[in-house]
């Protein structure tokens, strides 16, 4: 009933999946070096299987918005990378994509949350409020080795 190839679209033949800071844009753009493999048309998340408490009849209603978004195209695979399916619903997703290829990439949790903190940092995401736990941890004076505009200073506790 879902086949393979279907109104001009073409089910992902790859899924990514991951923690966040883990390196799945790093995998998605070497892989995307394949001539043979591309990815959705508009070169987003897609967050179709982000939701874990959608059922597999609800995520049904909205099929073919998530299949047409892969172009069908002769002896090319697609690749469809959301980091957020990892903690989405997976039995949804290997329902509906029997035979895709899913790809988790991981990375050491405490390495991964500094990452993420770092790059909270740099996004003048991290304010006033947080200094208190982050200078606890240790992070602050980390955060500190990149200079921010002086506009953002007094407000970042990143320095």
């Amino acid at each position: 009933r879902l086949g393979r190839r279907r109104g001009g679209c073409c089910l992902p033949s790859v899924v990514i999946i991951g923690a966040m800071r883990a390196g799945t844009s790093a995998l998605t753009h070497h892989l995307l070096q394949h001539p043979h493999l591309i990815r959705n048309a508009d070169g987003t998340e897609v967050h179709y299987f982000s939701d874990p408490f959608a059922t597999t009849r609800s995520l049904l209603k909205t099929w073919p918005a998530y299949v047409g978004k892969f172009p069908a195209q002769k002896n090319i695979l697609t690749l469809d990378k959301t980091a957020q399916y990892l903690t989405g619903n997976l039995d949804a997703l290997r329902t509906l994509l029997p035979s895709a290829r899913v790809v988790a990439v991981l990375r050491e949790p405490g390495q991964r949350a500094y990452s993420e903190f770092r790059h909270h940092c740099r996004a003048g995401r991290v304010v006033a409020g947080g200094v208190r736990r982050a200078a606890a941890r240790g992070w602050v004076s980390a955060c500190r080795t990149r200079r921010r505009p002086a506009s953002t200073r007094a407000r970042s506790a990143c320095g």
